[in-house]
């Protein structure tokens, strides 16, 4: 049963007890709820982010993290590359990285025990699809090369949730969700410039005055 809360909210009350008794949900646990007819909705567990052959990841892609850290030492004959104030040398460290969408560890763990994970995987959506190299940083495999032109195409934003579902070995179906509601994808449409025109290599040359000498 749904009781509803002001106009636009609406929560699952009645019944829902025995839902969470009956498929074990733990905590943490995400679900992702389709209504596939009147009355009817069907529901997929993630458990640590996994369900069945496919999983969740987050767009952070583009989130810039830097690190400074300031080191002052009084050794003045230590050779280095820095900036010397009399007799303290101070040492500037920044680090920069880039925080990439991860594939979960529990799904590298369920399909990657005895193989190892691709180098890169095919993306398919709106009737395409886009190569996407993967990486393993700091014991994490992500997704790195391809994913900028990937975002960009289907104008996916920071913080979308990013549903992948395996459809052979080397592809997934990829479905997006924004503020807990799947996004209707659609790839950008090439920008058309008016003040481009195409002209026959003949033709421009016949046309055009070209200035021999320059002073």
């Amino acid at each position: 049963m749904l009781s509803y809360f002001g106009v636009l909210q609406s929560v699952i009350t009645d019944g829902w007890v025995n839902i969470v008794r009956d498929l074990r949900l733990t905590k943490n646990t995400l679900l992702l709820l389709r209504i596939t007819e009147e009355k009817s909705i069907e529901i997929d567990c993630f458990v640590e982010n996994v369900c069945g052959e496919s999983f969740l990841t987050v767009n952070r892609y583009g989130v810039l993290k830097i690190v400074v850290s300031i080191i002052i030492c009084l050794d003045r004959y230590l050779f280095c590359y820095t900036c010397q104030l009399n007799d303290i040398i101070i040492y500037l460290t920044v680090k920069c990285s880039i925080t990439f969408p991860v594939i979960p560890e529990a799904y590298i763990r369920n399909y990657y025990s005895y193989s190892r994970v691709n180098d890169c995987y095919n993306i398919y959506a709106t009737g395409q699809s886009w190569k996407v190299e993967t990486n393993k940083i700091n014991d994490n495999y992500v997704f790195t090369k391809g994913c900028p032109m990937l975002f960009d195409d289907l104008a996916i934003e920071e913080e979308d949730i990013l549903l992948l579902m395996m459809m052979d070995n080397v592809t997934f179906e990829l479905r997006i969700y924004r503020k807990g509601v799947e996004v209707v994808l659609r790839k950008k449409e090439e920008i058309e410039d008016d003040s481009l025109v195409e002209i026959p290599k003949q033709t421009y040359y016949e046309n055009v005055n070209f200035v021999s000498n320059l002073n």
